[in-house]
């Protein structure tokens, strides 16, 4: 499995004042940000990332993001699977002051498709 075709996040990661694009992986375009990890995305921009599964973040951990833009991303999946294209999370995610636009998911949720915590 080819998770992550940016960052893949284990521990504990801040991105500020960044821009991850035109990432491509099987599974998750940007970042993926497992089970137990910490990440925190502040004046960032995730944009046009492409996936099979999750186009820009996926989410399974602890996750804030602040004042970013997450846009363009793209899950191309399978019909029949659930994808995608902005953020997958299945965590505890925190969103504020931010812009989730123009994404893409073949099946599933375009912006953000939520199974966990979301603030």
């Amino acid at each position: 499995m080819a998770a992550g075709g940016g960052i893949y996040n284990a521990g504990t990661l801040t991105v500020t004042n960044s821009t991850l694009t035109e990432n491509e992986a099987e599974d998750m375009g940007a970042i993926f940000s497992d089970s137990g990890a910490k990440l925190s995305i502040n004046d960032s921009t995730i944009s046009n990332n492409r996936a099979s599964n999750e186009g820009g973040i996926e989410n399974d951990g602890t996750a804030t993001i602040i004042n970013s833009t997450i846009s363009g991303n793209v899950a191309s999946g399978c019909d029949s699977c659930s994808f995608v294209g902005g953020i997958l999370n299945m965590g505890m995610l925190t969103i504020a002051n931010s812009t989730i636009f123009r994404n893409v998911a073949n099946v599933g949720g375009s912006g953000i498709e939520n199974v966990g915590t979301l603030m």
